[in-house]
């Protein structure tokens, strides 16, 4: 009786120090990428963080998508060609600033999952996320870290436009 409580009160003790390491793990990572971003000066340099910090952390792909012209979702960084159905699910995703896609209820046969860039005051983006596979379905520690890095990139994407739209024009 002894020996059982004992080994149940060590299992435990070890679950509670896994759990505190994947939680500093996570800490660690959310300050790398806020020092990053602070450091940014453009869209293409916060995306990059974003994409680099996240695919780390599901061991797989990431890309940002940001509106272009006539508010059509285009690559952050020069990127392979996007099929029209995902490209659809990016759409999507960015007119209703909800997740869609793989692991969702909403669109669920896409290739990713996508998630909204949602900043302070607007949509600035999507975060499209593609896990490895033997990751799937994203447990929910990571896929919280993945809306917490995506949450501060889109402030920082906010950030960067203010910025650029609050520069004076040259010659003016």
């Amino acid at each position: 009786l002894v020996s059982l409580l004992i080994s149940t009160l060590a299992s435990r003790v070890r679950a509670q120090a896994e759990a505190a390491g994947r939680r500093e793990e996570r800490t660690q990572t959310l300050y790398r990428m806020s020092r990053e971003i602070a450091a940014s000066r453009t869209e293409g340099e916060v995306s990059m963080v974003l994409s680099r910090h996240v695919a780390d952390a599901v061991l797989g792909t990431a890309e940002v998508f940001v509106s272009g012209q006539g508010g059509k979702l285009v690559p952050a960084v020069a990127a392979g060609a996007i099929d029209q159905g995902e490209q659809a699910v990016t759409q999507w995703v960015m007119d209703h600033s909800q997740r869609a896609g793989l692991g969702t209820d909403t669109l669920p046969g896409a290739n990713g999952l996508y998630i909204p860039l949602v900043g302070a005051q607007s949509s600035v983006g999507v975060l499209g996320v593609h896990p490895a596979p033997d990751l799937l379905p994203l447990a929910p520690d990571q896929l919280d870290l993945v809306l917490a890095l995506a949450h501060q990139a889109a402030s920082g994407l906010e950030r960067v436009r203010r910025t650029v739209n609050q520069m004076p024009v040259r010659g003016s």
